[in-house]
């Protein structure tokens, strides 16, 4: 699991940037054939409240959690999770990383 994200209520955005590597452990730069997934759940197999397709961009695949996503989200913990496929190779590549949504201003 990757290093845990927080963000601030309608305040904060994160780019999640996901990279290809072959069983050399070279990075794979040329992306065709392959397609991404950017999903945001409670718990791994919960409920999803982002879900959407990413196309690769520089030889990575990115998307980004925005203030207005943020917003829209209860202050609690949830899962990012970034899922690559290429079917043609039977390649499949899941990260999942952890992040806290805060709510927004000063509490006392």
């Amino acid at each position: 699991m990757a290093e845990a994200i927080s963000l601030f209520q309608g305040d904060s955005s994160e780019t999640f940037a996901t990279k290809v590597f072959d069983e050399n452990d070279n990075q794979i730069t040329t992306l065709t054939g392959y397609s991404g997934r950017f999903v945001l759940v409670d718990t791994v197999g919960g409920t999803e409240y982002i879900s959407r397709a990413i196309t690769p961009s520089g030889g990575e695949f990115r998307d980004l959690i925005t203030p207005t996503d943020s917003a829209a989200l209860a202050v609690g913990s949830y899962v990012a999770i970034v899922q690559i496929s290429n079917l043609s190779i039977n390649f499949r590549k899941e990260d999942h990383t952890p992040v806290t949504i805060k709510t927004q201003g000063y509490n006392a």
